[in-house]
């Protein structure tokens, strides 16, 4: 029989100290890793468009948009909560794929699924994001361009790492039809994100260059 765990108890990651975690990504240990660090991505880059836009609500110059940035605040902080449990999530279903894997168990199929739900999950939310990043670029305060740039850039990384975990996942599923969906899908999305993440970058770089660049923001 199986051991259920507790992604609280066994990969308490978040109330821990940043350098622990990057101690424990850099060791020999299965957990935690890309898969966790995919979901962090996205939380990280999650956090830098509400950074943005909590340094534009409450100011008279961008009134006009206020109730728009209440909007990406609320969502975002959900959205990043939901994030950030998947950095530990991803480490409690790798730990369960790898004991079923050892026991030569059937549950090991559905464990697999659940890892590749996650990472679709991750990619699923990542145009999300760049919608939030190009409406900060166009109506968001113009001294923090520069962070909505890498949090583009970071949104179209989560989901290629998000792209690749659920690759890796699929290779050993036998649900085709669920791989062949799930394929189909990240396709679809990459359509449309890659582009415009590098859109925004480089519409943030034209910014930058220009003589009217805004102030240097110290972050």
């Amino acid at each position: 029989m199986l051991l259920q765990y507790s992604a609280q108890k066994m990969y308490d990651y978040l109330n821990g100290k940043l350098k622990d975690y990057l101690d424990k990504l850099a060791a020999r240990l299965p957990c935690p890793g890309g898969g966790s660090v995919a979901a962090l991505t996205a939380a990280v880059a999650t956090a830098l468009v509400r950074m943005v836009a909590n340094y534009t609500t409450g100011r008279k110059t961008y009134a006009g948009v206020e109730r728009e940035i209440g909007e990406i605040l609320k969502k975002a902080e959900e959205l990043q909560i939901r994030f950030q449990q998947m950095v530990e999530e991803d480490s409690l279903i790798y730990e369960k794929i790898q004991q079923a894997s050892r026991e030569k168990s059937s549950s090991l199929q559905q464990y697999l699924k659940e890892s590749a739900l996650l990472h679709l999950e991750i990619a699923n939310h990542c145009p999300l994001l760049l919608e939030w990043n190009l409406f900060l670029l166009e109506k968001g305060n113009r001294n923090l361009i520069s962070d909505v740039g890498i949090a583009a850039v970071l949104a179209a990384a989560a989901f290629r790492a998000a792209r690749i975990n659920a690759g890796i996942n699929f290779f050993y599923l036998e649900d085709k039809n669920f791989v062949e969906n799930g394929k189909r899908r990240l396709e679809a999305i990459e359509k449309t994100l890659l582009p415009l993440s590098c859109q925004i970058e480089q519409s943030v770089y034209k910014i930058l260059n220009r003589q009217e660049s805004p102030k240097p923001n110290g972050g």
